[in-house]
């Protein structure tokens, strides 16, 4: 039994072949794709386990984590001061959900930023203005999340940002996570 090898002028032959340019240009164009999609989104601190409320933030509380999705509102370069409201494992530490300075420090307001892709509906905003939010879900009325919150700023592409009390905090963050938030302006005096 014999092997026979091809020889190397029937190999030159076969890569001269139009058929060839296509099947690599595919293969160039995937591999770009791929080395472009590595380099999107951003590291960002996540809840390293499921975290209870007033929970004080430390390095083992946390991990980083590579985030490709857009996030609600700014985030927190380091772990510290004590959670506001439950957090899951794995979600994005956001500068809204965390309450720093000391143990019981108040009732402070809270800035959380809404994506664009979280509003069913909003009319154009200007900071300092007073709004409503309701979340709508299909089927049923628009359930109250928060009757009174100021914007802090107008955002680009249609965010927001919310000044809210601590107390609606927790309703507003599962509205932004459920996306079917409606902002109403408050009549002014």
């Amino acid at each position: 039994m014999s092997i026979r090898v091809p020889n190397l002028r029937a190999l030159a032959e076969r890569l001269r072949d139009p058929l060839w340019l296509p099947v690599l240009s595919a293969l160039f164009a995937f591999l770009a794709f791929e080395a472009a999609s590595l380099d999107s989104g951003q590291t960002v601190l996540v809840a390293a386990r499921n975290l209870p409320a007033g929970t004080p933030l430390t390095a083992a509380d946390v991990r980083r984590a590579h985030w490709t999705g857009k996030l609600p509102g700014p985030l927190l370069n380091r772990p510290e001061g004590r959670l506001a409201v439950p957090l899951a494992a794995g979600l994005p530490l956001l500068r809204s959900v965390v309450r720093l300075g000391p143990a019981g420090s108040g009732n402070g307001a809270q800035v959380v930023g809404i994506p664009a892709g979280a509003l069913l509906s909003a009319p154009p905003l200007s900071a300092g203005q007073l709004v409503s939010v309701y979340m709508a879900e299909a089927g049923q009325a628009p359930e109250s999340l928060v009757p009174q919150a100021q914007v802090a700023a107008g955002g680009t592409a249609g965010s927001v940002a919310l000044e809210v009390s601590a107390a609606r905090l927790p309703a507003l963050l599962a509205g932004v996570a459920a996306g079917h938030l409606i902002i109403t302006a408050m009549p002014q005096e």
